[in-house]
């Protein structure tokens, strides 16, 4: 009989044992069904009883990264194509306000200011919210029709519901139009990023969940760079069809990726569940690598999915904020919200920031798009830091960085003569490359990972729901006031936002400093560093087995 394997707790997903030696470590495997069957009446009892057995994360923590993708090569590929769904969370929203900034939409739909046409403020912001108030309610229903229907359905029924909506976009003649259209093509997109965070952590090996947090934000930072892309490749074209373009841009994820969906295993972790045992055991066949043994691995869920049974706790919306769930919900929410009032909507509105200063439309896109390249490469070094280091320290000092490089450009603001000096305005734009790099190698990725670690497992998709509406709230309020702020007929403060935003950086900080706990541990152990009240700032030292230990 094939020997045991290394477990996450979290998914089940197992590791081969590489030698005789680690053999003997993780030879108590067997036995670990048995003594979850035995729990006790508190969920810190179970907890303790997961670490008085050594369950195999605790050994898995150092296995090479490499040998955990070779086991599971599947788990790894599926959670990355149907994450790539979360670029159009990045796109829609960016390529929305890079219409702003396109001659051929705003001298249709705008009215001509001091030489210059542009969209009204209400209409910028409407527009702009109408994509956030869509995500905000296709987040909740999608968790309705995962616990009735899986992963596989949703997927395809928000594929439908995609192609259909961006139609009303593409033929809108009128603002009125086009908002709507906005706001409808947003409910699939906000489903995704349910669907897409809870498979790809139900199917992720436990050493590989940093790098899956941080592939989940990198194809939503994609989104940006392939929406000024598409717009700075038509922005000198005069016709309706070049803003169309853009539009259009968003069928083709569904026409993709749905095909794709017949040959997809459906989540082992719901098939559980829903007591399809045999069915969980194909789909983790699927998963791993040809002749690895998911028995160990199918038994291991099973005793997942029993002890939360045995708990006899809900799975309801209201259970996120209950007891130390109500801690977690929080951080996730946070974490998840709080990045987008630290500077992004800035950057992600640089192009026309720069037209208002005065630079023309073509260079403004060609900077637009380098800024954005920059915040993609990040993202892909964002993939090394997770896959080696832990959350926290990183997060925090990043966020000082932000804190900092929003302040200056503020402070460059000041500067006399600034409309006749172009080298304050192109230090301004250099300074967003910098925090472009520095949001997408730490702050995107670092916050994706920590909301989606930091809640417990059978509250998942909830609370990734929840902290999605959270940002997107902030999202509305940022994009609803960013344009009152700087049109030149409203606020026109340019660079003078960079004290706004330095503001909430700074505030940001100080909250990560005392109430942002490091989440790379198993989940077993946050339960329980949870449930026993651990400061943030000690859950990386915090020994479960000192008996010293409050």
């Amino acid at each position: 009989m094939t020997s045991p394997r290394h477990i996450n707790d979290e998914t089940g997903l197992g590791h081969p044992a590489a030698t005789d030696t680690e053999n003997e470590a993780v030879s108590d495997e067997a036995k670990i069904g048995e003594e979850v069957v035995n729990t006790k009446s508190t969920k810190e009892g179970i907890v303790t009883e997961l670490l008085d057995s050594q369950a195999p994360e605790m050994v898995d923590r150092n296995m090479p990264f490499w040998q955990v993708v070779r086991t599971w090569p599947y788990a790894v590929l599926w959670s990355v194509v149907l994450s790539s769904p979360m670029v159009l969370t990045g796109y829609t929203p960016s390529y929305m306000a890079y219409l702003n900034a396109m001659p051929a939409f705003t001298k249709k739909f705008g009215f001509e200011y001091d030489n210059l046409f542009i969209i009204a403020a209400s209409w910028q912001a409407a527009i702009a919210a109408s994509s956030m108030i869509g995500m905000i309610i296709g987040a909740p229903l999608i968790t309705i029709a995962m616990e009735k229907y899986g992963r596989k359905i949703p997927f395809w029924g928000s594929f439908i519901f995609q192609i259909a909506f961006v139609f009303v976009q593409f033929f809108g003649e009128s603002l009125g139009a086009i908002l709507a259209g906005t706001l409808l093509m947003n409910i699939p997109l906000g489903a995704y990023g349910v669907l897409s965070m809870s498979y790809a952590t139900e199917v992720a090996p436990f050493r590989l969940r940093g790098v899956v947090g941080g592939m989940y934000c990198m194809w939503v930072l994609i989104g940006p760079l392939i929406a000024v892309g598409v717009s700075n490749g038509i922005v000198s074209m005069t016709s309706d069809t070049s803003y169309r373009v853009g539009f259009a841009v968003q069928w083709a994820w569904p026409a993709i990726l749905g095909p794709l969906l017949f040959i997809v295993p459906e989540s082992p972790v719901w098939l559980i569940r829903q007591g399809r045992v045999v069915e969980a055991e194909a789909s983790l066949r699927k998963l791993a690598r040809k002749g690895h043994d998911v028995r160990p691995t199918l038994f291991f869920i099973e005793q997942i999915d029993r002890r939360d049974r045995e708990l006899d706790e809900g799975t309801g919306f209201m259970e996120c904020f209950r007891g130390t769930n109500l801690r977690r919900t929080v951080i996730a929410s946070i974490v998840y919200a709080a990045m987008n009032v630290t500077g992004v909507t800035m950057v992600l509105n640089s192009a026309y920031f720069l037209q208002v200063a005065g630079v023309d439309a073509k260079t403004a896109f060609n900077l637009s798009l380098g800024i954005q390249g920059v915040i993609v490469a990040g993202s892909l070094l964002s993939l090394g830091l997770l896959a080696k280091y832990d959350r926290r320290n990183i997060y925090l000092w990043s966020q000082v960085a932000s804190t900092i490089m929003s302040f200056i450009i503020g402070f460059l603001q000041i500067t006399p003569n600034y409309y006749e000096r172009t080298d304050i305005l192109w230090a301004q734009a250099g300074i967003m490359v910098v925090w472009g790099l520095n949001f997408g190698a730490t702050l995107a990725p670092i916050s994706t990972t920590i909301m989606s670690e930091v809640s417990c497992l059978r509250l998942r998709p909830k609370t990734i729901a929840v902290a999605g509406i959270a940002q997107f709230i902030i999202i509305v309020v940022s994009f609803i006031t960013y344009p009152y702020l700087i049109n030149p007929d409203q606020g026109h403060l340019q660079g003078y936002i960079g004290f706004i935003m330095g503001g909430c950086c700074l505030l940001f900080t100080t909250w990560i400093f005392f109430c942002c706990p490091e989440t790379n541990r198993p989940v077993h152990e946050l339960d329980l560093l949870f449930e026993r009240k651990v400061s943030a700032r000690n859950f990386a030292k915090y020994d479960l087995l000192d008996t010293h230990n409050p």
